[in-house]
């Protein structure tokens, strides 16, 4: 979807770096003076409060909705960015805001990482790309000894599009207006970035972007491949009815270290493990995340398997390459469910496909897609615990990962498994009437020039191990 790019600031066609601009720099106003700059459109007034506590008014420039500040900086002049706090009247009275152009961008996401990412190699994409809750100190450069700081959280937001001119986050709090939070380049490999601060779990959002630097150029929404919660916002606010929500950091304490304890004891996976699948149509009602309720669907999962004489059990299909299953409750409840059935000896297998998707991005090319398919199998073992993967949609193939390019990619899929996750399955679905590859192939050890796979499946039970 576009829409038509708005002629107000700061969409001027060379906006590409807002902290360039906005945020507070130290002598960077007219003759050598403090300035601090910030834009907030809808805004009556807006003041600064240092941290010593003096506040000041901020100048509006005409109707613009920039507001500036200049002067010497009070207290003393090696202040850090972060160190001052905003007041904004929209209307409702004067409240407080953290300004997120006072938390420069950090070296979390380092230039190996970033080189990973565009080569097809980074399988952490998870841990540095998306919504990603954080707590930062506010003094940018540190305090003076003795004092005080204050830690802040939020939510920092990373998103990779190669070619883009700007990049916007937007969502309600903003009034889904690009203009308000633009992000922040990280070099030349197509990586942005934006901490905000104060976001809570659950916020709605989308990233808006232009590919040419004109002002007749049109916005793009474009949703998150990275998204670890998903939900349904009003089309008329976000232009899209189902929208990418910030996800809290889990505090799940895990109790199945035996049965992982176990599990990585095997250099290869159990030689003749039993699939059951379970139709998302045999799938009790959505599950809830109390305790009770979550024994009590691990308790009917147990069952099912000892009825098939199965060893693993194959979920319904996740929503998305790192969304949980409403079936399965939330991001918690999967990671309960998953513990609990491994504390009955009971193996979970997480569905897994090929298959292009619209959630996959179409704005990513082969080398991203392949990093961001890589961190989507890492994410199921490492973050909920699952024994495997069950691997569908081989035979439809993708678009410049086809043949021998998706050997190479499973080739690389299956050694990571081996190496961080031992013992964990590998199930591809090669049921009758596909056009797969031969079944000694897929089956045959990566150190044999095979896809690596620990065993076919079909529907008429032919399980061929490795």
């Amino acid at each position: 979807m576009t829409i038509p790019l708005s002629p107000h600031f700061p969409d001027a066609p060379d906006f590409r770096d807002p902290l360039s601009f906005l945020g507070l720099h130290p002598g960077g106003g007219a003759a050598g003076a403090d300035i601090l700059r910030v834009y907030r459109p809808r805004a009556r007034a807006v003041a600064v409060e240092w941290c010593h506590g003096q506040k000041m008014p901020l100048s509006p420039v005409g109707q613009t909705g920039l507001f500036v500040w200049q002067g010497q900086l009070p207290g003393r002049p090696e202040a850090g960015r972060g160190e001052y706090v905003l007041w904004l009247d929209e209307g409702d009275g004067m409240r407080p805001l953290r300004d997120p152009y006072a938390f420069p961008p950090r070296r979390a996401a380092t230039a190996e990482d970033r080189f990973l990412l565009v080569e097809g190699r980074q399988c952490l994409g998870y841990r540095l790309l998306g919504a990603l809750p954080e707590i930062r100190q506010d003094d940018g450069d540190g305090t003076a000894e003795g004092e005080a700081c204050c830690w802040v959280p939020g939510v920092c937001f990373r998103v990779c599009l190669p070619g883009a001119s700007w990049v916007a986050l937007v969502g309600p709090f903003n009034h889904w207006d690009t203009r308000w939070h633009r992000m922040i380049p990280l070099g030349e490999d197509g990586i942005w970035e934006l901490f905000l601060p104060q976001l809570p779990a659950g916020t709605p959002y989308r990233f808006a972007c232009s590919f040419h630097a004109d002002e007749a150029a049109q916005i793009v929404m474009v949703e998150d491949p990275w998204a670890r919660q998903a939900g349904v916002v009003p089309a008329s606010a976000s232009g899209m009815a189902h929208c990418a929500r910030v996800a809290a950091e889990s505090e799940y304490d895990w109790r199945d270290g035996a049965w992982l304890g176990r599990r990585s004891m095997l250099r290869r996976p159990p030689a003749m493990p039993s699939i059951y699948r379970v139709a998302q149509a045999d799938w009790p009602l959505p599950a809830g995340d109390a305790p009770a309720e979550v024994r009590e669907l691990a308790a009917w999962l147990c069952a099912q398997a000892r009825q098939a004489a199965a060893t693993h059990v194959a979920l319904p299909e996740p929503a998305g390459r790192f969304l949980v299953n409403p079936l399965h409750g939330s991001a918690e409840g999967l990671r309960g469910l998953v513990d609990a059935c491994h504390q009955q000896g009971l193996g979970l297998l997480m569905p897994w496909s090929w298959a292009t998707s619209p959630a996959d991005g179409d704005f990513l090319d082969t080398s991203q897609t392949k990093s961001l398919l890589l961190s989507s199998i890492r994410y199921w073992l490492d973050e909920f615990h699952l024994d495997g993967l069950f691997v569908s949609g081989l035979e439809r193939g993708r678009r410049g990962l086809e043949g021998q390019e998706a050997q190479q990619f499973f080739q690389a899929a299956h050694t990571l498994m081996q190496r961080e996750f031992p013992g964990t399955l590998s199930v591809v679905d090669a049921s009758p009437g596909r056009a797969m590859p031969e079944t000694a192939s897929l089956v045959a050890p990566v150190h044999q020039g095979g896809w690596g796979f620990s065993l076919c499946w079909s529907v008429e039970g032919s399980d061929t191990p490795r």
